[in-house]
């Protein structure tokens, strides 16, 4: 329906689709379409840094132990 131009919806950072409340409701009552929000919000966008960060910090110590493990079976 996003897709139509039914309903009015933005895609997170994420990748997630989400949907305004406004625009459900215009749609059930066939009012005029709220305005579209075109981007996820700011908080949206700082958790989904945060996460990637997170990921990345991760990686890096994953292979750090990876790295370890290896140079220790080396020395065998």
């Amino acid at each position: 329906m996003v897709k139509d131009g039914v309903l009015d919806g933005f895609h997170t950072p994420g990748g997630h689709l989400r949907v305004s409340a406004e625009s459900i409701e215009a749609a059930k009552s066939q009012e005029a379409r709220p305005t579209r929000t075109r981007e996820a919000s700011p908080v949206l966008r700082n958790r989904r840094e945060r996460i990637e960060e997170l990921t990345l910090e991760a990686q890096e110590m994953r292979a750090q132990r990876e790295l370890g493990k290896l140079r220790r079976e080396d020395q065998e």
